[in-house]
């Protein structure tokens, strides 16, 4: 994020970024600690779908409309990110391959077989909290005003994921453990 802000000659405000965690209510709580400041913000960007709706209802208790006051995006491309009363512009992420790249981690992980980092890429997903169909007519030429490293940030988020069941897969003692892992994990 701060390295596209600068490439594109923008200052970016410290104070403006915030690590809220993936706990329910921190999205909420850190957007009305920056908006009890009396800051001026004009884009939010979370890290899951649900941090962004905890946002948006915030903005909005605020007075801020999403996307004409503040532009809103969010990460993760859940179902219902299509089809809120607000469009929500997310990063969707590839769950089934990530399910899958799991389970043969897991299996070659049982196997004494050291697994291979994997990369699965993601696909950004216009929709209008973003702003893009206020601004243009259409979504391609809005994709340039989001920063590419949104989605460089959460494929970290994505490989750390994948790291922790891996982790979690190699205390599985057995074969029920593992399905109840690889279970936990696909529906997280």
């Amino acid at each position: 994020f701060r390295q596209t802000m600068s490439q594109r000659g923008k200052k970016t405000d410290e104070d403006l970024i915030v690590h809220a965690g993936f706990d329910f209510g921190n999205a909420e709580r850190e957007t009305r600690n920056i908006l009890g400041k009396g800051e001026k913000i004009d884009c939010v960007i979370c890290a899951s779908d649900s941090m962004a709706m905890e946002a948006k209802a915030v903005l909005e208790s605020h007075g801020i409309i999403v996307p004409h006051g503040c532009a809103l995006t969010g990460f993760d491309d859940i179902p219902t990110a299509a089809v809120l009363p607000f469009e929500l512009t997310t990063v969707h992420q590839p769950l089934r391959e990530m399910g899958l790249a799991a389970a043969i981690m897991a299996l070659q992980l049982l196997n004494n077989i050291s697994p291979e980092d994997q990369v699965l890429h993601t696909k950004l997903v216009i929709r209008s909290s973003c702003g893009c169909s206020v601004l243009s007519s259409s979504p391609d030429d809005c994709a340039d005003k989001l920063p590419d490293a949104i989605q460089r940030r959460h494929q970290q988020k994505r490989e750390h994921y994948l790291r922790m069941i891996g982790v979690r897969l190699l205390g599985a003692s057995d074969e029920q453990d593992i399905k109840s892992i690889l279970h936990e994990g696909l529906s997280n």
